[in-house]
C-alpha cells in the first residue's frame, strides 16, 4: 500500500546536532551504578495501597508484554491492546475483565505483520505500533486491524515508544529512538540530538500522507536523553514529558522540540521510570491534574506529580504487589465496572493488572473527575 513520505529539508536531522558538545559535557556527572530494581521495604512504606480489579492470566511464556493502549469501540466491550514483543503480536483483551480475545499479527515485515512491536497508541479508530526491529511505525484501522501504511523506515534506528494526538487536521506523532544507548557505556552526546522524532500524518487515498517535522533532543548534561522509551503529550501546556530510564528522571520538552530546562523525578524515581500518563482533572480545558510514571521496581511504585508545577504528589502501589511495570494506560471509561475510569499496568512483563481510578483517588485524596 502506498505511503507518501514528505521530508522537510529545512528540518533535516543534521541541523539538530551541534558539531561540538558544550563545555558542560567535558566533566559529565557519573552514570548511576550499583542500582537494581529490588526495593527496601522502607522505600514503599509511604506509598498508598490500592486494591486491584482484576489480574489477567499469564499472557506469554516469556517476559515481553510491554506497552498498553485502550480502544472504546462502537460496539461490544472496550479493548485493551498490548504488545507482545517476543512473538511479534498485538494482544487484544476485554478491557473490563482481562479476558484474552485474540492475537493479531505475527513475525514478518509485511504490512499487518510485526517485527518486535514495542510502543503502541490508539487515537480515533487507528492504532499505531512501533516496531523496533523493522524500524518503523505501522498504522492500522480498528476493529479489523486493516493496515493503512507505515513510516520511519528511512530514518528510525532503534525506535521504542510512541505518543500521538490530533490538534487539527494532522495527527501529530512523537517517537523515541534510543539508538547508541547501550547500558554499559556513556552515549555520544551528539546522539542525544536525534533521540526524539516528530512526524505528522493524515489519511489519504491510498494510504497515508506523512511528513517528518523534526528530529530533536538537547545535547547538554541537564537536558540530554540517555535511554528513552515512554513519553506523554500535554497539549494544553505545550509540553512533552520524556522518561529517561538511565538517568532515573523525566525531562520536559516543548512540542516544538526545545528542552524547557525542567526535570522531575530526581531522587524519587529509583529505577528506570517508564509508563507515563497525563490526567486532566476539573474543568474542561483547564490544565490541572497529574502526571503518573511507573518506577520499574519490585514492587512497582507509581509516582504522581502535579501536572502544572511538577511538584511531587506522593505515590501508590498495588495490593497485592506487582513488579517491574513497563506499560500503563488510563481510560476515563463510563463503563459500569469502573464509573470513574480504569488504570492498567503490566506486571513482570507477563500479566496486566487493572485498578479503579475511584480507589486510587480515594487513597491519594484526589478528585474522581479525571480524564
Amino acid at each position: 500500500m502506498a505511503v507518501i513520505l514528505i521530508l522537510v529539508a529545512a528540518l533535516a536531522v543534521g541541523a539538530c546536532a551541534p558539531k561540538t558538545p558544550p563545555a558542560a559535557q567535558e566533566s559529565p556527572a557519573p552514570l548511576p551504578t550499583g542500582i537494581s530494581g529490588q526495593l527496601d521495604p522502607s522505600l514503599v512504606a509511604d506509598m498508598k495501597g490500592v486494591p486491584e480489579v482484576f489480574r489477567t492470566v499469564p499472557l506469554t511464556e516469556g517476559k515481553d508484554v510491554d506497552s498498553l493502549a485502550f480502544w472504546a469501540g462502537p460496539e461490544g466491550p472496550p479493548w485493551l491492546l498490548a504488545t507482545q514483543k517476543d512473538l511479534s503480536y498485538i494482544l487484544v483483551l476485554d478491557a473490563t475483565t482481562g479476558e484474552l480475545l485474540q492475537r493479531v499479527g505475527g513475525l514478518g515485515d509485511e504490512l499487518g505483520q510485526f517485527n518486535r512491536p514495542n510502543g503502541i497508541a490508539v487515537i480515533d479508530d487507528l492504532v499505531l505500533a512501533v516496531e523496533r526491529d523493522s524500524r518503523r511505525v505501522q498504522v492500522l484501522r480498528l476493529p479489523d486491524f486493516e493496515p493503512l501504511g507505515s513510516f520511519g523506515e528511512d530514518l528510525l534506528k532503534f525506535p521504542y515508544g510512541v505518543a500521538v494526538d490530533r490538534p487539527g487536521e494532522w495527527y501529530e506523532v512523537f517517537v523515541t529512538d534510543s539508538h547508541d544507548a547501550a547500558e554499559d557505556k556513556r552515549p555520544d552526546p551528539e546522539s542525544f540530538a536525534t533521540r526524539l522524532r516528530h512526524y505528522r500524518f493524515r489519511l489519504s487515498n491510498p494510504g497515508l500522507e506523512v511528513e517528518l517535522v523534526r528530529s530533536f533532543g538537547d545535547t547538554t548534561e541537564e537536558g540530554g536523553l540517555y535511554r528513552v522509551e515512554s513519553m506523554a503529550i500535554d497539549r494544553p501546556l505545550g509540553r512533552l514529558y520524556v522518561a529517561d530510564e538511565l538517568r532515573h528522571n523525566l525531562k520536559v520538552y516543548s512540542l516544538e522540540g526545545e528542552f524547557l530546562g525542567l526535570t522531575f523525578g530526581d531522587g524519587r524515581h529509583y529505577y528506570e521510570p517508564e509508563g507515563v500518563v497525563v490526567l486532566s482533572c476539573g474543568s474542561e480545558g483547564e490544565p490541572e491534574g497529574y502526571i503518573i510514571a511507573a518506577d520499574q521496581t519490585q514492587p512497582t511504585r507509581f509516582l504522581v506529580w502535579d501536572r502544572r508545577s511538577l511538584a511531587p504528589r506522593g505515590g501508590f502501589t498495588g495490593e497485592p504487589q506487582i513488579e517491574i511495570t513497563d506499560g500503563v494506560v488510563f481510560e476515563p471509561t463510563s463503563h459500569e465496572s469502573a464509573a470513574a475510569g480504569l488504570f492498567y499496568a503490566t506486571h513482570h512483563d507477563v500479566q496486566i493488572v487493572a485498578y479503579r481510578w475511584a480507589d486510587i483517588a480515594e487513597a491519594m485524596g484526589f478528585p474522581t473527575d479525571c480524564r
